[in-house]
């Protein structure tokens, strides 16, 4: 299977959704932190290689390292874990970014409340509030 765009009209976007990952491949600060502190080259295959790593179970599992290679090239990829989003840009040396979601998780009716109210009026009601909801 070869994976192209070459049938697709120029600029049309397509959109994929998966919802399988593999939270076993997960880096912990350390292996990120090590795999961010060095050029960029090595940057770019070492943060591609979790994001692989994580993202396995929505590829099919006779997909081969070379397809996997040639849809990272041509997609960009998010992939939203329970503590981080990683999103990596298509390309070939492209470089997987990683966003902690908020200290306490997603937003919720409350969070959103407070993100509203400070929207409209560019006032915080309660800084402490915000604080220990939102996690900043």
């Amino acid at each position: 299977m070869r994976w192209g765009a070459a049938k697709f009209v120029k600029g049309q976007a397509r959109f994929a959704g998966d919802n399988s990952y593999d939270p076993e491949g997960e880096p912990n600060e350390a292996d990120w932190f090590k795999a961010t502190s060095v050029s960029d080259a090595k940057k770019s295959k070492a943060t591609t290689r979790f994001l692989i790593d994580m993202a396995k179970p929505a590829f099919p599992r006779n997909l081969s390292d070379a397809n996997v290679g040639a849809i990272l090239k041509r997609c960009t990829i998010m992939l939203n874990t329970k503590e981080n989003l990683y999103f990596r840009l298509a390309g070939v040396d492209s470089v997987t970014q990683r966003h902690p979601l908020l200290k306490g998780g997603y937003l919720d009716e409350g969070k959103g409340k407070i993100l509203y109210d400070f929207k409209e009026s560019d006032v915080l009601r309660d800084p402490g509030e915000a604080e220990r909801l939102l996690g900043f």
